[in-house]
């Protein structure tokens, strides 16, 4: 276990943190999706030192439940190359989530094989989602680990096998002291209707108070991966967020604006859940994401549509101020 001090790593993916790190989380997000789009799980692992524990989190579209799993901090192993985390008989790396959780109020066992990872596109000015704020200490920063991937495998939750055979993958992270005050997250890679003109679409954003300093300011990111092709628009790429507003049954509109390029995103979320998420280094603090909300995707370049389709099984977060406990 890395639990010394923080050392450089090459790949964004590992352990940024230690297991010692004054008000420090750190966290994994797997999101799974059946080949038929109707059934949704979001798995996180994690740790936070503040109230020193290891924890796996789980949510779910079945039943609309969430599950907080609390393990000794001294559990978690990290390993780097390649990339893996083991906490009690559990494992997590970038192609293959193994779960054995059996308590009073869960049972899940699994063991899922991802293929076709599409990682976020790296470069020097932007070595993460997160650019060249990447380099700086931020109060919560963002990794994407894969846009898009395919699932197979075994899954048992509650005592009843899931198919997730063919199913659709998302996976990205989280580290710093605290999530933002106020921020909206989604993200969606299943079309409702199957194009053979798409062979791998996802959409992933984020708008969020950033604090920087003394200051704060709106930060906002978002990718379109578009088969072979990442688009970004983002408040360092000279892109602009030119609207951002709500609409009733709390739909929202977002348009995003880079160059001849524009994106516009009209996100519904579905019911709602309630999980857990960091404060200070403390799992103190709630959210409410959905795994079955819909979004709505426009893109084009000048007057020339080049994707209007529709996502399902979309998962959607939103936390404000009045969100912490």
């Amino acid at each position: 276990m890395n639990g010394g001090k923080n050392t450089k790593k090459k790949d964004q993916v590992c352990l940024q943190g230690s297991t010692t790190k004054k008000k420090y989380f750190e966290g994994w997000y797997y999101k799974l999706v059946t080949a038929d789009k109707k059934i949704s799980f979001a798995i996180i692992v994690g740790i936070c030192t503040e109230d020193a524990h290891a924890f796996i989190q789980v949510t779910e579209n079945i039943t609309h439940r969430s599950y907080y799993c609390r393990y000794p901090i001294e559990e978690i192993r990290f390993h780097e190359e390649p990339f893996s985390i083991e906490l009690n008989e559990n494992y997590f790396s970038k192609d293959q989530l193994i779960l054995n959780i059996s308590n009073d109020e869960i049972d899940l066992k699994t063991n899922l094989f991802f293929s076709e990872i599409t990682p976020y596109r790296a470069s020097v000015f932007s070595p993460t989602i997160m650019g060249p704020f990447s380099y700086l200490p931020m109060k919560c920063s963002h990794g994407i680990i894969s846009m898009h991937h395919y699932i197979d495998g075994h899954f048992i939750y509650q005592g009843k096998e899931i198919d997730f055979e063919d199913g659709y993958g998302y996976s990205e992270k989280d580290y710093g002291t605290s999530f933002p005050k106020n921020y909206l997250w989604a993200q969606a890679n299943t079309l409702k209707y199957e194009s053979r003109d798409i062979k791998r679409l996802s959409v992933m954003l984020a708008v969020a108070d950033v604090p920087f300093g003394i200051i704060s300011f709106q930060g906002f990111l978002c990718v379109l991966q578009l088969g072979n092709k990442q688009y970004k628009f983002t408040s360092y790429n000279h892109s602009k967020l030119t609207s951002y507003r709500k609409c009733h049954n709390e739909v929202m509109i977002l348009k995003f604006q880079k160059g001849n390029y524009d994106l516009t995103i009209r996100l519904k979320p579905g019911k709602k859940n309630r999980l857990k998420a960091p404060w200070k280094g403390r799992m103190m603090s709630t959210v409410e994401e959905s795994l079955d909300g819909t979004m709505s995707v426009t893109f084009k370049r000048g007057s020339k549509v080049l994707l209007k389709q529709i996502l399902v099984a979309c998962a959607f977060e939103k936390k404000t101020n009045k969100n912490r406990m």
